[in-house]
Formats: C-alpha cells, sequence, structure tokens
C-alpha cells in the first residue's frame, strides 16, 4: 500500500534533477534497423495511465507509462495530487526506466496497475512479448532547512520481468498489436505485421490458435480487410455487449470501418466479429458512455 511519509530533502532533489535531464541521446546501438517499418516505431498515441492507485487519504495518485522504440525503453511515471491542491499543485516522480533486449513495436497497459506487455524484435530477429510490472510508489512530504514542508512522490520500482513469447517463422514476424483477453488474464491476442494475421495466444501453454486472418481459411473468422495494424485500439466492458474488443485505423467518424470482436458471454471467446461505421456503431449503443463498465 501506499502511505505517507516524511521524506528528506535531498530524495526531493535527486527526482527533481533525474527529470531535468530528460531523455538521453540514443546510441547507434539503440537505434532500430531498417526492417522495422516506420509506423511501428514508438512512441505514438497509445501511451496508457492508471488512476485512482492506493493513496492516503486525500491523496490522488496515477501512473504512466510509455515505450520508445528508439532508446529500446519503457518509462514509468506516477504524479500525485495533494489534499486540496489543484493541477498546478500535482506532483511528479522521477522516471523508473526499463531498457528492453529487442526493439519494441507494440505494447499494452493491462486493468492490473503498473503491468504492461510489450511486444518486439531483438537484433536476431526474434519476435519477443515481455511482461513487466511496477511496485507502489510512496507518497510523502519533505522539510527543508527553514522549516518548508512540500509534497513529494518516490517513484516504485521494477518487480517483476517476464519473457511469455519468443517466436521466429513466417507469419509471425513483428509483433503490430497486444490485448490483453478481459476473461482470461493467461491469454493474449496478438497480432504479426507480415501477416496481419490476430492469434488468441496462450501463456500457460505458450501455444496459439489462429482468430483472424485475410484468407487462411483455418482461422475462427475470416476478415478480408485486416489492416496489417490498428493505432486505435480499445478494449472494454459495455453492458449489453460483454466484453469488446475495438480496432480501427482511424476515428470511428473516419472513411475507414472498425472491426469489433464482441465476446458477449464474457467467456474468454470471441463471439462475434463486426465490420462497423459509425451508423451500426450508435445504433448498437456503443456510442452511448452509460453502457461502458470499464474501457482501456
Amino acid at each position: 500500500m501506499t502511505f505517507s511519509v516524511l521524506l528528506p530533502l535531498g530524495l526531493v532533489a535527486l527526482a527533481l534533477a533525474s527529470l531535468a535531464q530528460g531523455p538521453a541521446n540514443p546510441t547507434p546501438t539503440d537505434l532500430p534497423p531498417a526492417s522495422i517499418p516506420s509506423e511501428l516505431i514508438l512512441p505514438d498515441e497509445r501511451g496508457c495511465s492508471w488512476s485512482n492507485l492506493p493513496a492516503p487519504t486525500g491523496v490522488e495518485i496515477s501512473l504512466s507509462a510509455d515505450v520508445y522504440t528508439i532508446g529500446r525503453a519503457v518509462w514509468f511515471e506516477w504524479s500525485a495530487k495533494p489534499p486540496g491542491a489543484g493541477l498546478e499543485g500535482i506532483v511528479t516522480s522521477s522516471v523508473v526506466e526499463y531498457t528492453l533486449p529487442f526493439w519494441p513495436t507494440a505494447f499494452e497497459g493491462t486493468w492490473e496497475p503498473g503491468t504492461v506487455y510489450v511486444g518486439g524484435l531483438n537484433d536476431r530477429g526474434v519476435t519477443k512479448v515481455f511482461r513487466i510490472s511496477v511496485g507502489q510508489p510512496v507518497f510523502g512530504y519533505s522539510q527543508s532547512s527553514g522549516g518548508e514542508v512540500a509534497p513529494v512522490i518516490a517513484p516504485g520500482s521494477i518487480t517483476h520481468v517476464e519473457e511469455v513469447l519468443s517466436v521466429k517463422q513466417p507469419g509471425k514476424h513483428l509483433i503490430a498489436g497486444i490485448w490483453s483477453n478481459l476473461g482470461d488474464a493467461s491469454r493474449l491476442m496478438v497480432q504479426f505485421h507480415d501477416s496481419a494475421d490476430v492469434f488468441d495466444y496462450h501463456l500457460s501453454t505458450e501455444s496459439f490458435t489462429l482468430l483472424l486472418s485475410r484468407e487462411n481459411q483455418a482461422a475462427i473468422h475470416v476478415v478480408p480487410f485486416l489492416s496489417a495494424r490498428y493505432d486505435r485500439a480499445q478494449r472494454f466492458v459495455h453492458a449489453d455487449h460483454g466484453y469488446v474488443y475495438s480496432l480501427g485505423t482511424s476515428g470511428i467518424h473516419g472513411p475507414k470501418p472498425w472491426i469489433v470482436l464482441v465476446d458477449a458471454d464474457r467467456n474468454a471467446s470471441v463471439d462475434q466479429v463486426l465490420l462497423m461505421a459509425k451508423p451500426l456503431w450508435e445504433s448498437m449503443g456503443f456510442a452511448d458512455a452509460s453502457k461502458y463498465e470499464n474501457s482501456l
């Protein structure tokens, strides 16, 4: 649990100095190879965050995570809003950085605060997925020699790093998307860039089930218009439709329809795949914010 303590002033200075330095200049070995297409270079607009983390009474703590292809890094940063403070009173922690042994091309923030899946390609052409978790921060107050008291948040630390996928074969090259299964934490949906295929991946058995494919008839759902990458992906729980995964290359108001995967009975298996533009989105109740129980 996060708790309130009185922190030494030196810790505050260290945190502020770390923030002021910003990202280090990448070395040539940090730069991605030409085999990784530009559309898979991170970061993009899909950074993830969690709010309302465990905190002392009246304190609001949140956490953000970002992944960088150049530099091969995952960054975690916490912020805290003390009781009665406005936006100008929010304090941030120093950044906790984890350097990956591969160039990341996709990531997913889970509903478990502080846990992300990161997929990418290493220097031997092997496609990898790691699960990374961080612990809780510590919120407190520092006191200067002059007696002034200021809020401060010390970052959590990396608590878990695990390789959950390693593959090198045609059709499973370069991770384009990762989505954790809302009905089963031991399964992921993974899309590979070279084939555009989407697999249901079982972490415990390291086995694949072909879920979506452009033309492979062995897939549970054949989707000829499947894109090789979706930069607008969301998972949510809908009051009428259960677990829902929406994949788009533009906004729902844009020219290209979305693919919507529906697990109506919430049993971790996709029951229906819909090609959806704005009229159908609205008529099925997806535009009604009151129907959402949760989303990421």
